[in-house]
């Protein structure tokens, strides 16, 4: 049996949940541990800073193992985000969407598009029948 889009949304929702669920406990665990603040050395009474903790990641970036294809992909998200900001910008395309994409899908079949002429739109199609 293939696995639908529509299950793999699922399945990908509830890991989330999950990994915001453990990320709550465990940062809920930490503050009630509290903060070390400064410590002093027993051998020469300096004060010794503690370490920071490394910034908790979420979602992907959480699972994500170094030097993985997801992990690189995230690392470009940045300037993949900063680079689609400034060319939308030239644009002049600002803010968020005016139309949803139920909307858009309703005036294009008015104005004579075919859903079903397109191969990729064809399978979606397909694929919500099934489920």
């Amino acid at each position: 049996m293939a696995t639908t889009l529509k299950q793999l949304e699922k399945r990908v929702s509830a890991v989330e949940k999950k990994l915001a669920k453990v990320m709550k406990v465990s940062k809920t665990a930490a503050m009630k541990k509290g903060s070390p603040g400064t410590q002093r050395n027993g051998k020469n009474g300096k004060k010794v800073q503690p370490k920071p903790e490394p910034e908790q990641k979420i979602g992907w970036a959480a699972i994500a193992k170094p030097g993985s294809w997801i992990a690189k992909q995230l690392a470009m998200q940045p300037e993949i985000s900063r680079l689609a900001d400034k060319v939308f910008a030239e644009m002049g395309i600002t803010g968020e969407p005016t139309m949803d994409p139920k909307t858009i899908r309703e005036r294009m079949i008015e104005r004579g598009v075919r859903p079903e002429d397109n191969e990729f739109t064809r399978e979606l199609i397909k694929m919500r029948e099934e489920t």
